[in-house]
């Protein structure tokens, strides 16, 4: 199925149902069923219901997200497939999306993107890591200036101190 992108991608889905709404509609829904579908009718039905689904939705998705929209796909063709085949007896009770497949070339290539960013993630925390390490030693040197400049001017002050105290 092709993306918004123009990306063809193949998507495996599965599809839970059964026959008959309740216990007490169970033989009417199952007459339904057999008079209008039967079992390989059903089967193809499903199929082309989901193929439709699928490509009306994966139309208006770019491929980078592909793999990120199981669930609103799940949804959106849970809600339809309810819809068309429930007036006939079928009860769709799950559809799961077991698999996106993205051609290979591409998946080759966001495995190397994705490869690069976790390399370059990795090179800024080291960057960052280095900063810190800058700016610690930085302050460190900072706060010893600092303090011996007070201890310096605390001594010349002594003495001044000292030194008056002689004069007098």
């Amino acid at each position: 199925m092709p993306t918004k992108d123009n990306v063809r991608v193949s998507i495996d889905v599965g599809i839970n149902f059964h026959i008959g709404k309740s216990e007490e509609t169970h033989e009417e829904d199952a007459k339904r069923f057999f008079y209008n579908f039967g079992p390989n009718r059903l089967e193809e039905l499903l199929q082309e219901e989901c193929e439709e689904e699928i490509r009306d939705f994966m139309k208006k998705i770019k491929v980078s997200r592909v793999r990120d929209i199981k669930t609103e796909l799940t949804t959106s063709m849970m809600a339809e497939l309810q819809v068309k085949f429930n007036p006939y007896g079928v009860v769709i009770e799950q559809v799961n999306i077991m698999n996106v497949i993205l051609p290979m070339d591409l998946r080759f290539a966001l495995m190397q993107t994705t490869t690069f960013d976790v390399f370059l993630q990795k090179q800024v925390k080291e960057q960052e890591n280095r900063m810190l390490i800058i700016g610690n030693s930085e302050n460190k040197l900072l706060l010893r200036l600092k303090r011996d400049n007070i201890q310096t001017l605390m001594t010349f002050q002594h003495n001044q101190d000292v030194e008056e105290i002689n004069l007098l």
